[in-house]
């Protein structure tokens, strides 16, 4: 199974989008494949996209139980989405509460250990992150073979970046599997002065690893389809954000070697 992260310190700068469309863009090149979608975020997002309303969902039906004293190694977190190729291990707010446990053995490689049971059933696995390094954070990167940072064009996000390498290199000396696919400019708005300014920071700051070619625009159908709790290939195959992802996912198949 390969594994990859979508992860950014900061809010705001799509990951879900991201994360939920990396799915959908996987399933329409590899229809045959199995894929499961990991939502680490306490608020749900991914889950509400892909499957349903977070808070309809019981906290031992999530990513929840995977952090509690005792291993878990059942399949009752494990949901079978709209589609039959996708399956989800969703979250909701009671996650917030692993934060306050301290003493939890362990704690940063719950979601690896877990993972390292089921791996054998799928061919390709999403993990979706919260804004923040935290807890879940370093679950999905001790957990992922690659790592997908999307951000926006703000002054912020170009500055937090730093951490996140400080984190990333962190962990990579216990996970040496990990490998940085990229930063992933998002919701690009080239008519915007400020946000050109931006792409030509990132250019000088990170040419190694700055996916310009594959940005994601801002587009009207994508939040629709948000808005709809759809990706881009259900809601608007005439959308310059679905040919968009087609070419990211494409471009991400091959980096990590996922064939037909």
């Amino acid at each position: 199974m390969i594994t990859i992260a979508v992860c950014n310190q900061k809010g705001g700068v799509g990951k879900t989008s991201v994360a939920t469309n990396l799915i959908g863009g996987f399933d329409y090149h590899f229809p045959e494949k199995k894929k499961l979608a990991i939502d680490l975020d306490p608020q749900g997002h991914t889950s509400f996209i892909l499957y349903e309303d977070p808070n309809n969902i019981p906290s031992e039906k999530t990513v929840y139980r995977l952090f509690q004293e005792e291993a878990y190694t059942g399949n009752e977190v494990i949901h079978r989405t709209r589609n039959q190729t996708i399956d989800i291990i969703p979250s909701n707010i009671t996650l917030f509460r692993i934060q306050q446990k301290e003493k939890l053995m362990n704690r940063n490689y719950r979601l690896k250990e877990y993972l390292s049971r089921v791996s054998s059933s799928y061919d390709i696995a999403v993990i979706d992150t919260p804004p923040d390094l935290g807890t879940f954070v370093l679950n999905g990167l001790m957990s992922a073979d690659y790592l997908l940072v999307p951000t926006d064009l703000e002054v912020l996000s170009v500055r937090g970046i730093t951490d996140l390498w400080n984190t990333v290199n962190y962990v990579k000396t216990k996970n040496t599997n990990l490998q940085v696919l990229g930063v992933l400019p998002n919701k690009y708005n080239k008519r915007m002065k400020e946000q050109n300014q931006i792409m030509s920071e990132l250019k000088e700051y990170i040419p190694d690893l700055l996916l310009e070619d594959l940005t994601i625009g801002t587009n009207a159908s994508l939040s629709r389809a948000i808005a709809n709790r759809k990706t881009i290939f259900e809601f608007d195959k005439k959308a310059r954000s679905y040919k968009q992802f087609r070419e990211l996912t494409e471009w991400i198949a091959k980096q990590c070697g996922i064939d037909a």
